[in-house]
């Protein structure tokens, strides 16, 4: 397993460094970015437009989740692969979204031609049944098939199906995570529970900001096994108001997610990014040194399609402050 964190360490080389990073959030014009980022990047291009070199980028991204796949073996291989199919998830959600907006056919070149795609089925002129019917991973469909037969509204249907498939996602991987022997499991647990806990906290936010719905429902969205947030815990805060919501992480370690609404997204984003940093400074444990890594590669790819985006309507503080983790 040594090697592979050894392969892994390598790719953070590829994380923009401070001196690139500043270069090309003070460059506004769009090819002498590129020119910037190929030094990490070499095979982008300023003749593709912005949609070519986001896709480059996503397809790099994949490259590199199953270049270490290659060399893992046993449970590390079936806990990383499990821990990367949450890209295969958001294809799923996006899909589904897609078919009930009706505009399947509009994105369908943009479904098919995913990395993530690999081993699905999709016709440009598929219902949501016919999706969800060609889904090959059973767990998947059988947490889809109720909602074929529900009586919701699109928007409705559209958050209770992507909800329940992040819930199925992390009992899952909080199942497998109690496979490793005690030492390697307290810290794989220990990192899920925080992805959990944020998952949670944006999930609660979105709901108490932007739709009507029973305090007492609340709970049901949110999942279970995050760090020091048990179920009671969690119905206590369910039961808050937006401002309540707001006021009882003000003194926690959670506080800066909060002090500014618009950033709220961004923030969590930022607490993702510590967690996975967190890992490869401390290299508790080698699987979990691997996907930090891996990671952190994303965000900054993330980074990378923002500023981009970024042109002379923002100023430099702005920039860097919509950076994930910097």
């Amino acid at each position: 397993m040594k090697d592979v964190s050894v392969k892994a360490k390598a790719k953070l080389g590829k994380l923009l460094d401070d001196y690139l990073l500043e270069r090309t959030i003070n460059e506004n014009d769009f090819d002498r970015k590129i020119s910037y980022l190929k030094k990490n990047y070499e095979f982008l291009s300023a003749d593709d437009d912005k949609l070519i070199v986001e896709e480059k980028l996503n397809n790099y991204f994949f490259k590199q989740v199953r270049s270490i796949d290659f060399f893992l073996r046993g449970l590390d291989k079936k806990f990383y692969e499990l821990y990367f199919s949450i890209y295969k998830i958001y294809l799923i959600q996006e899909i589904i979204t897609s078919i009930l907006n009706d505009s399947l056919s509009d994105n369908y070149k943009y479904f098919v031609n995913s990395p993530f795609f690999e081993g699905m089925e999709l016709s440009a002129s598929f219902s949501l049944h016919d999706f969800v019917e060609s889904i090959k991973d059973k767990h998947i469909k059988r947490v889809l098939e109720p909602f074929l037969n529900e009586n919701m509204d699109q928007d409705q249907l559209i958050f209770l199906s992507s909800n329940a498939l992040i819930k199925l996602y992390y009992r899952d991987l909080l199942k497998m995570s109690e496979k490793f022997p005690s030492n390697d499991y307290k810290y794989i647990n220990r990192y899920i529970a925080e992805e959990i806990n944020l998952l949670n906290f944006e999930m609660l936010y979105r709901l108490k900001s932007f739709f009507e719905i029973n305090n007492n429902e609340v709970f049901n969205y949110l999942i279970e096994g995050g760090y020091l947030f048990n179920a009671d815990r969690l119905r206590e805060i369910s039961n808050l108001n937006k401002d309540e919501f707001i006021e009882y992480f003000s003194d926690s370690r959670y506080k800066n997610i909060f002090e500014n609404e618009d950033l709220v997204y961004k923030r969590i984003q930022d607490r993702r990014w510590k967690n996975s940093r967190d890992e490869i400074i401390s290299e508790n444990c080698d699987i979990l040194y691997v996907i930090s890594a891996i990671n952190l590669l994303y965000l900054d790819i993330k980074n990378i399609i923002s500023i981009l985006e970024m042109d002379g309507r923002y100023d430099y503080n702005q920039k860097r402050e919509l950076l994930i983790g910097r």
